[in-house]
């Protein structure tokens, strides 16, 4: 398994723990929009659901990677738009 897939496997167990505490589940799909534009998170969902992927690519990586600091916040195109998006940048900061 590639690095891009066991990253892809985390942020779909994030998905899958988010998914039990809300109204509006985000689908487990590359293309699933998650915030901004056409996305179901608000800032606080954000929050609640970056919190689960780092928590859950930290074991699956044996890490202490950290999604919310400024380097994401700065970027022109959102890394957290899509779980596309959140796969590339996650294998960027690995």
């Amino acid at each position: 398994m590639n690095s891009k897939d066991k990253i892809l496997e985390a942020i779909y167990e994030a998905i899958d723990n988010f998914n039990e505490t809300q109204d509006e589940p985000i689908e487990k799909q590359e293309d699933a929009s998650l915030y901004g534009g056409d996305g179901n998170l608000d800032s606080i969902a954000l929050v609640e659901f970056i919190l689960l992927v780092e928590e859950s690519v930290n074991e699956s990586f044996d890490s202490e990677l950290s999604l919310a600091d400024m380097r994401a916040m700065s970027k022109t195109q959102s890394p957290f738009k899509n779980v596309q998006s959140l796969t590339s940048y996650i294998d960027s900061l690995l």
